[in-house]
């Protein structure tokens, strides 16, 4: 495949999703010896996703948000072992990860580690690949591009272009496709400890 590299592509509508985190509050209850805290989530939309996952990326518990507005709920952790977790909003373009440590029966929000994670955003037009991501933190980005014929039902994707952004706080490329080759092409995107993945038929 054809690499082409194109510069200047607006990433404002990306600058516009920002997060936005309440407050976790931690509550405890001696009597029970039960382990709880409360969650609030600001500016979230109908049919989100809410998980807690450990810190090998477990999912422990997994939710579409109902409503927008604010997200408020109490969670009982009682029944999760002593270690590394978090809370992970799943976003249009971003990640909202907030993560909390569980300790001799106690649990410790870590508020101030709340970040956001940026995903790759993705755009197809006229044989043409525009892979955007806002990375703050400067993470790089390991781009697989996969694809498969659809006349071979059974076939299996074939690995066809690989590489791996250098660290920028705004990551931009342009890849090009033969649109005589018909098929499913599938991109797998590495970032940030993170894997996303896209799909597009031509």
């Amino acid at each position: 495949m054809k690499k082409v590299i194109k510069k200047g592509i607006v990433l404002a509508t990306l600058i516009c999703t920002m997060v936005s985190f309440g407050n976790v509050e931690n509550v405890s209850d001696d009597n029970r010896r039960s382990i709880k805290t409360t969650l609030k989530l600001k500016n979230v939309k109908k049919g989100q996703l809410l998980t807690i996952k450990d810190s090998e990326g477990k999912t422990y518990y997994s939710e579409a948000i109902k409503g927008n507005g604010t997200f408020n709920k109490a969670f009982d952790l009682t029944v999760l072992k002593s270690g590394q977790y978090y809370f992970e909003i799943d976003k249009d373009v971003t990640l909202g990860i907030i993560p909390f440590t569980i300790k001799d029966g106690e649990i410790k929000v870590s508020n101030e580690l709340e970040k956001t994670i940026y995903k790759p955003v993705v755009r197809v037009k006229e044989c043409l690949i525009y892979v955007t991501q806002l990375a703050l933190e400067n993470e790089p980005l390991n781009v697989k591009i996969y694809y498969r014929n659809d006349a071979k039902s059974n076939s299996d994707f074939e690995e066809v272009y690989s590489e791996t952004l250098e660290a920028e706080k705004t990551i931009e490329r342009v890849y090009h496709y033969s649109k005589t080759q018909k098929g499913e092409y599938k991109l797998i995107f590495k970032s940030n400890g993170k894997v996303f993945t896209e799909t597009f038929k031509v």
